[in-house]
């Protein structure tokens, strides 16, 4: 999926993208690369076919023990012939999942920061971003008995207002979202009122990414707000990491752009963590704005 332009709908691979460009992966340190020749259709096959390096030099580096990445799933190599292109491989190690790859494949060699420990920054951050942060959203809710209403978002947590599904008023109900009813089998809406419908606007906490493919607005994020998922998600893989210099100058430049400035490499993941509030801080306030609430006046009679 394109991240550029014309991109329509953004996913969490779009973080992850944006992520490797402008923070983990300076221009001038890409790591080393060579390309899938063969399909991996067996999630418990031991052989790949390795066909060319991006940089033929760097095949020099491939050798037992070497870690391969193939979209989120690692390999370790047992042995590489180099005369057949063929690596023995133990699969899936560390927890990462074991899939099938298709060619054109880019084979990553002993990357800094693998995409499974890059995807799980990311997702943690978006669910981090609640309660600081959050959308609503509406629903029509029809009763499944007597004062109790399914609700088919399993993001709702809090009730804003509750209208009369019909229209013919526009006085406010009452009511509360529990994460569990017998009656409906799952989140429900309890209310006063007895049957029928009602509009629900409620207020919706982030969801757990569970694939690059999700999208930010199925996870309750708004996508005004990628570049602070990004940035928390750049401290937390920094944090604790004897940060080449390169990419050390590179983060720097990128703090420094935005008025923050960075003395050392050991304050690299501090820079982050500050410019990381300074846009969630601007973020609530604008949220505060567009999301205001409902101020009712009492009538002194």
């Amino acid at each position: 999926m394109s991240i550029g332009a014309g991109t329509k709908e953004y996913t969490v691979a779009s973080i992850m993208e944006r992520l490797y460009v402008q923070v983990l992966t300076p221009p001038d340190s890409q790591f080393a690369q060579a390309w899938l020749g063969v399909d991996v259709n067996d999630p418990e096959q031991t052989t790949i076919l390795i066909s060319n390096f991006t940089i033929p030099e760097d095949e020099a580096l491939l050798r037992q023990g070497s870690i391969l990445e193939l979209g989120q799933e690692l390999v370790r190599v047992v042995s590489w012939d180099a005369q057949t292109g063929v690596a023995t491989v133990v699969r899936h190690i560390y927890g990462t999942p074991a899939s099938t790859h298709v060619t054109p494949t880019l084979i990553n060699l002993n990357p800094p920061y693998t995409r499974a420990s890059v995807f799980e920054a990311v997702a943690d951050n978006i669910i981090q971003l609640y309660p600081s942060l959050s959308t609503t959203d509406n629903e029509l809710l029809s009763s499944t008995s007597a004062q109790v209403f399914s609700i088919s978002d399993p993001l709702a947590v809090e009730v804003l207002t509750i209208t009369p599904g019909d229209f013919t008023s526009t006085v406010e109900l009452s009511g509360t979202i529990v994460d569990f009813h017998p009656m409906t089998g799952g989140r429900s809406l309890l209310t006063d009122v007895a049957s029928g419908s009602v509009w629900l606007r409620y207020r919706r906490r982030m969801g757990k990414a569970t694939a690059e493919s999700d999208l930010l607005t199925e996870l309750g994020l708004d996508e005004r707000w990628m570049m602070i998922v990004m940035v928390g998600a750049a401290a937390d893989l920094l944090v604790g990491r004897d940060v080449p210099a390169a990419q050390t100058e590179w983060v720097k430049s990128v703090l420094e752009a935005e008025n923050i400035r960075v003395g050392s490499r050991m304050s690299i993941a501090g820079g982050l963590r500050q410019y990381h509030g300074m846009l969630l801080k601007a973020a609530m306030k604008e949220m505060k704005a567009e999301y205001r609430p409902i101020i009712h006046m009492r009538t002194v009679v």
